[in-house]
């Protein structure tokens, strides 16, 4: 595969991947201020997909917030592999390459660190959206499951 090609795949899959994730951020924001099920144009596929809805106001701020969460968690985690990722592309494509972090005394524990950190708190994130996603209670939206009572 040409360097081209290569740069040209590798910028497409982050730049999909960021807006995906900056789409959930926004949807969670958009329930956790407004306390409504979800941004409209966004509803047929979450329809489709979950076959519920959040009971109550308190149930889409709840799941705003674990969407939120989850986003932030994702951009951290992703986000400290940026670095490894374009060395990577860097030495497949044959490009210059910077001396190697090792070389450099401290920045590779510094590096080290930062990745550790960054895990951590995407990590934490990941379990406190998790324990609110557990929490908002959902009623159907399947038109095929007739409605209680």
């Amino acid at each position: 595969m040409s360097g081209v090609a290569l740069w040209g795949s590798a910028v497409i899959l982050l730049a999909v991947g960021v807006l995906m994730n900056a789409l959930v951020l926004l949807n969670g924001a958009y329930q956790l201020v407004t306390g409504k099920r979800t941004l409209i144009w966004l509803r047929r596929f979450e329809r489709h997909a979950t076959k519920g809805a959040p009971a109550t106001a308190n149930d889409c701020v709840l799941q705003g917030a674990s969407r939120m969460l989850t986003s932030v968690a994702n951009f951290f985690v992703l986000g400290s592999m940026i670095i490894p990722w374009l060395s990577s592309i860097l030495e497949l494509t044959g490009a210059p390459q910077p001396p190697p972090i090792a070389s450099w005394p401290g920045l590779a524990d510094a590096y080290f660190a930062f990745l550790l950190g960054c895990l951590a708190i995407g990590g934490i994130c990941m379990a406190a959206a998790f324990s609110l996603r557990q929490r908002v209670r959902y009623v159907s939206v399947d038109d095929r499951i007739p409605a209680p009572g």
